[in-house]
């Protein structure tokens, strides 16, 4: 996505273009308008126009400093901007030429028409430009590359840590793995153990039960004989 001043930028321009083509063309080329009304026009438009010249390259600087992935996109509304803005501009200039004619003024080329490419966009300004804008996406990438190492510096501290942290738990894990295996052997003897004793329970309740019907048998047998015979 491009940033916000980018957009902002372009509404501007926009706005201008989209003004001009739907209310101030119409007045200039429109035979009813006055010489007054038609000298204001040309004024407030070529003020518009540079500043649009001015915010068009706002968003050359914008572009410049862009992730690449953006660029295309936002290089893209650029140039159809420019190009709305310079035809717009040679409108004007022919106008004001046309004017200048018919006022006796002179011919094409001798009109002191403001000119945005001649006061803002010298080449050595460009250059200079160029060179701030160059320096500028480095020192930024300079600072990304730091910041991103400080994370990563901080990142490996935190691994250490994390992998000390999980060595330590690994030997708990094995004391308990060890203390599960014992614990398993033990209550294996005792459910041994316990099996035996209620083998010897059942066993001692079944003899138990084997004296106590011999003793009723021979008190049976000691009643018959006594009393019965």
């Amino acid at each position: 996505m491009s940033s916000e001043t980018f957009e902002r930028l372009k509404e501007t321009v926009g706005s201008f273009v989209v003004d001009y083509k739907n209310r101030v063309s119409r007045k200039l080329k429109s035979a009813q308008t006055s010489n007054e009304e038609s000298e204001r026009l040309l004024a407030e438009t070529e003020r518009s126009i540079e500043s649009a010249y001015r915010n068009l390259q706002g968003m050359e600087r914008e572009v410049s400093v862009a992730p690449a992935e953006f660029r295309t996109m936002m290089n893209a509304k650029l140039r159809s901007l420019q190009r709305d803005v310079d035809t717009i501009n040679r409108e004007v200039k022919s106008v004001r030429t046309n004017q200048s004619i018919a006022r006796g003024g002179g011919y094409p080329g001798s009109s002191s028409i403001y000119d945005p490419r001649a006061d803002i966009a010298t080449l050595e300004e460009r250059q200079r430009q160029q060179v701030m804008f160059g320096t500028d996406v480095l020192n930024r990438a300079s600072e990304s590359v730091l910041r991103t190492q400080r994370v990563a510096a901080e990142n490996e501290e935190i691994g250490v840590e994390i992998l000390g942290e999980l060595g330590t738990q690994r030997e708990q894990l094995q004391r308990t793995s060890r203390k599960l295996d014992e614990t398993k052997a033990e209550l294996s003897k005792s459910r041994k153990l316990l099996n035996t004793m209620q083998r010897r329970v059942i066993s001692n309740k079944l003899l138990l039960m084997g004296i106590i019907l011999f003793e009723v048998i021979i008190l049976l047998a000691v009643i018959y004989i006594k009393f019965i015979k």
